[in-house]
């Protein structure tokens, strides 16, 4: 390659990183909830990429609601396939059962990938929240 051409080509790449021509970013933004519509009330979750194994995780408000970061804490998550893993942990030794507000507890099975069956599909970075359903147990 001419030494032009190769500087015409490491401009172009420089200019395509300032304007942001990477992929298009999600939110990120979404809620946990159970099947009746219920909230998770705390607790965190997790998405896998199917494509590269990539992970986004976030804390669960008290609403259910969750913003995704990547592991360096980039707000959003790339369109595509993910599994998705959900985690309520509660220490019962400090508080009584009346004093927790928690709300209903995660069935195990979510917690860990080979198990929980949630998927969540990005399909654009203006698509709509993401939305992971639990059942109860």
């Amino acid at each position: 390659m001419h030494a032009s051409k190769r500087r015409l080509l490491l401009l172009a790449i420089f200019a395509c990183s300032l304007a942001g021509c990477g992929p298009d970013l999600h939110s990120g933004k979404g809620v946990v909830q159970f099947t009746d519509g219920e909230p998770l009330h705390g607790g965190s979750v997790e998405l896998r990429s199917r494509d590269y194994g990539a992970q986004y995780a976030s804390r669960i408000d008290t609403q259910g609601g969750f913003q995704l970061t990547s592991r360096d804490g980039t707000p959003g998550v790339p369109p595509g396939e993910y599994d998705a893993v959900v985690v309520l942990i509660v220490m019962t030794d400090v508080l009584s059962a009346e004093q927790h507000t928690h709300g209903r507890n995660v069935p195990m099975r979510y917690f860990d990938y080979k198990t929980s069956d949630l998927a969540a599909t990005i399909p654009t970075a203006q698509s709509g929240p993401i939305e992971l359903v639990l059942e109860p147990e």
